[in-house]
């Protein structure tokens, strides 16, 4: 069995087994693996292990390798080696192996070689009084020079590098085909792949379907994302929209009971089995009709 391990932030000697595919790592508190430690994303990046080949998709943030590079994907993960989210480190390893030793506490040294060497000491009481006072005001002036002179040449670049964005590399995707290939596997990592479709029409990529609102609003999250991580002169245009939440007939009348039924509003009745634009009648209650198809309806009455 595998196990993903926390290595060090505020969850240091965490793991998480391994069963199944993916795995969510982020600070929501859903995620398969939460981590709350500075710059963590709610959905910071999904582990995958596919035909025996692990794998690592940054999503909300960025991810870096054991060299410190940042990515936006690691596609070949080996075992025991680290990767980082927001300077967390984590591997995935077998959970028999033996955790890795933190580093020991640095060697003491010997009294003999910190022992401090005499340093002769000039006393204020052998130099005069209008001496004194020169030494201290010169002692006071060069400290200010040094202090005044510190700032100006650290504090500028340090906040310039503040506001330096990280550079991200994006990855070229030059094809139509490549373009869809990418798109197909983020949909599917959203589970949107059964609802939303992907077309090449002229050397454009466009995606077409009827869904939710949510979902509506997570396409155009997922497309961000791409133009983020993907470098490419292929256009991708989103059709995709709300779904309309009436029924696509009218119904003049309900009857309920052991022969309960609905009356349409071209005069056809339908009883619990029947279907009609592909929408199927699969109950009729006290309180409710339910159809049920490629969207679930229910008409309260």
């Amino acid at each position: 069995m595998f196990e993903l391990r926390v290595l060090d932030g505020r969850h240091q000697g965490a793991a998480l087994p391994l069963f199944g595919e993916q795995w969510s790592i982020g600070a929501h508190a859903d995620a398969d693996l939460v981590l709350n430690d500075p710059g963590i994303a709610e959905q910071h990046a999904r582990l995958r292990l596919m035909d025996s080949n692990w794998s690592v998709q940054a999503e909300a943030g960025l991810l870096q390798d054991v060299d410190g590079q940042v990515l936006a994907q690691i596609a070949h993960l080996a075992l025991n080696v680290t990767f980082s989210v927001a300077n967390v480190r984590l591997c995935v390893t077998l959970a028999d192996e033996p955790w890795p030793q933190s580093p020991g506490p640095a060697p003491a040294v010997s009294a003999r070689g910190s022992e401090p060497v005499p340093v002769p000491v000039l006393k204020l009481s052998a130099i005069s009084h209008a001496q004194q006072k020169r030494l201290i005001t010169l002692v006071l002036v060069v400290t200010v020079i040094f202090i005044v002179v510190g700032m100006a040449s650290t504090g500028k670049p340090e906040a310039q590098a503040s506001l330096m964005p990280p550079v991200v590399k994006k990855h070229e995707l030059a094809s139509p085909f490549e373009v869809r290939q990418q798109l197909l596997k983020m949909l599917g990592e959203r589970e949107l792949s059964q609802r939303v479709s992907l077309q090449v029409i002229n050397g454009q990529v466009a995606l077409s379907g009827d869904v939710s609102q949510d979902e509506v609003e997570l396409v155009a999250r997922m497309l961000s994302r791409f133009g983020e991580q993907f470098d490419s002169a292929v256009p991708v245009i989103s059709r995709v929209r709300a779904r309309d939440g009436a029924l696509p007939f009218k119904i003049v009348q309900i009857v309920g009971g052991p022969n309960g039924h609905v009356v349409l509003e071209e005069g056809s009745r339908l009883f619990v089995g029947d279907e009609v634009d592909g929408l199927r009648l699969v109950l009729i209650d006290n309180s409710k009709v339910v159809f049920d198809g490629v969207q679930r309806y229910e008409v309260r009455w």
